[in-house]
């Protein structure tokens, strides 16, 4: 009996089905795993703008309610001056909310026309690579079908060979093709960004216009604080020469009081001296006319004795 030796070539595989099959499996693969990625990304843009805008919302209604009780405030308090400060505030607000609320929307709908974009190009690609290589294989398949005979050392040495050249050439347009998808992603790339530093130039340049005006208004302000403090300090000076002055002027007025004082003093006392003597003369001149008044009385006593005498005397000589 003779023994069943297993041949040394049935370690090799036939390409032609299993290359069919690889690359039907291969393509299913890659259509399945690309729609479960354009399902996650529409997913996540879809899902990316509720949250934020429900906390644009929230923000909003909060910044509302604040709004409204700083009216309230401000129309106890002052309603035509506040009024006034709110209005500019609540535009200055809404102004800003508007540009931000509309660079999210710029780039929420460039970064889903990216990743459609992305999405439609692999998907071409992938198309493409399929039609590419659908029309070569039946003429492989002939080509393998008729050479399905036994082969010697030698044909299998070259064609290991071939084998070998043809997957070198195989990978360099695989790798032209990984570094033109790079590119073009680049590309799109900076486009993109070009396209987002156009949208966001006009902002820059009220930014910069304000910025510009706030420099100026500031330049403004602090040559206006230093003509005013120019102002005050001369304004000190005046007033310290004017203390100085009135420092004079006071310790002047205190000495002419003291001088006026003491000469009315010196006044005053001679006064009070002749007063003195003029008492005492008055007082020696009332002792005198006293005394002479007594004089008087007595003469007039005399005089009038002398008069009786007179004239009991003739009234005796007449009785004689």
């Amino acid at each position: 009996m003779a023994n069943i030796v297993a041949s040394r070539f049935a370690v090799l595989c036939v390409d032609d089905d299993d290359d069919d099959d690889d690359t039907l499996y291969c393509t299913k693969k890659k259509k399945s795993q690309n729609k479960k990625v354009a399902v996650k990304c529409q997913d996540a843009v879809s899902a990316k703008p509720e949250p934020v805008q429900k906390k644009k919302k929230k923000q909003d209604n909060n910044q509302v309610q604040n709004v409204k009780k700083s009216n309230k405030q401000s129309s106890i308090t002052d309603p035509k001056k506040k009024k006034k400060v709110t209005n500019m505030e609540q535009w200055e607000e809404w102004k800003e909310r508007d540009d931000q609320f509309v660079q999210g929307n710029f780039e929420e709908e460039l970064s889903k026309a990216i990743l459609l974009s992305k999405l439609d190009y692999e998907k071409r690609k992938e198309y493409e690579s399929v039609i590419q290589a659908r029309p070569e294989k039946p003429v492989n398949d002939k080509k393998k079908k008729k050479s399905q005979k036994v082969m010697s050392l030698d044909e299998f040495n070259n064609l290991n060979t071939k084998t070998n050249v043809d997957s070198g050439k195989s990978k360099s347009p695989k790798t032209e093709k990984a570094k033109e998808n790079s590119e073009f992603f680049e590309s799109l790339e900076k486009d993109i960004k070009k396209e987002i530093s156009k949208a966001n130039a006009p902002a820059k340049k009220k930014l910069n216009d304000s910025t510009s005006q706030e420099a100026l208004t500031l330049v403004l302000y602090q040559a206006s604080l230093d003509k005013k403090d120019r102002e005050i300090d001369q304004l000190k000076e005046e007033i310290e020469r004017l203390n100085m002055q009135l420092i004079n002027v006071k310790t002047r007025n205190t000495k002419l009081c003291q001088i006026i004082a003491s000469g009315e003093m010196k006044d005053k006392a001679e006064v009070l001296m002749e007063v003195e003597r003029l008492q005492t003369i008055k007082d020696e001149l009332s002792t005198e006319v006293a005394s002479l008044h007594t004089q008087l009385e007595q003469e007039r006593s005399k005089v009038r004795q002398l008069t009786a005498e007179n004239k009991s005397k003739s009234k005796k000589y007449q009785n004689q």
